[in-house]
């Protein structure tokens, strides 16, 4: 393994109920969140190591350092941005959101609403157009009732 996209943020982590050695796949999760682990190959993300990821913050914070981002646009060809040193305000900020959330995401009723529904429309029993008004309709009564 080298230093690439090895897990993207949107990424996730699953050990299945049919596994049939659970500690062996909770010690292959626990080596992808160990500190040495999210240290040396979670480069281009933010690690989810709270250890790992605050002496990312401290390094960001280094006036010494510059990081360019390349970004490869459909329009404009490749795009280079350079990204200087945040500051610590900045870096407090950050703290403060992270220390401050309690849910990242709370979307499975949603997810199970998309693919229940898609699910009828890639077996022909309804078109594009019906399923993404039932989605839109399902999606709609969900929200409005956990408000």
């Amino acid at each position: 393994m080298g230093q690439s996209d090895l897990f993207a943020p949107e990424d996730s982590i699953a050990i299945t109920v049919k596994c049939a050695d659970i500690s062996g796949a909770w010690e292959f999760v626990r080596t992808l969140l160990h500190e040495s682990f999210q240290r040396n190959y979670i480069t281009r993300h933010f690690p989810v190591n709270k250890v790992v990821f605050q002496e990312n913050l401290a390094a960001a914070m280094d006036s010494r350092y510059e990081w360019y981002f390349g970004y490869q646009s459909d329009f404009d060809g490749l795009l280079n941005i350079r990204i200087h040193a945040i500051s610590q305000d900045e870096a407090d900020t950050i703290n403060m959101i992270l220390e401050n959330s309690s849910i990242l995401f709370e979307g499975m009723a949603l997810l199970n609403i998309i693919s229940e529904t898609s699910s009828d429309y890639f077996n022909d029993k309804i078109n594009a157009q019906e399923a993404a008004r039932i989605i839109q309709s399902r999606a709609s009564i969900y929200i409005s009732e956990q408000s």
